[in-house]
């Protein structure tokens, strides 16, 4: 019963954002993120669809599609990730820094804590 409500739940707030785009003056950010939502609903629709048909057995992505969707629906989330985005592209060189120091302390610590004979 839960899947049939996230179902109807995801591709009412897709249609409904494709229908708002209608009534109202859209920016191209608008569209873009309605779009997003309908595939993301779609996509998940067919997973599920995939998924009680044994097809995908392992694989179960549709929480993560779930969240995305709210992630891309909900515009101040939206805005405050793509934000983050960009700080982190803007900051990738610190971020190589920090992952090669960390990558020194451990063969430190490797060779600290159990020698240099395997």
């Amino acid at each position: 019963m839960d899947t049939y409500i996230n179902i109807t739940c995801l591709l009412f707030l897709a249609i409904s954002r494709l229908y708002r785009l209608r009534l109202n003056n859209s920016s191209d950010d608008a569209v873009t993120a309605s779009v997003t939502c309908l595939v993301f609903a779609l996509v998940y629709v067919s997973l599920k669809i995939l998924h009680s048909m044994g097809g995908f057995q392992y694989i179960n992505i549709e929480d993560i599609l779930t969240m995305l969707f709210i992630l891309v629906y909900n515009d101040a989330i939206r805005r405050a990730a793509m934000r983050l985005v960009k700080i982190a592209a803007e900051s990738i060189e610190i971020l190589i820094i920090f992952a090669s120091v960390l990558l020194a302390f451990a063969c430190l610590a490797r060779v600290l804590f159990f020698g240099i004979h395997m």
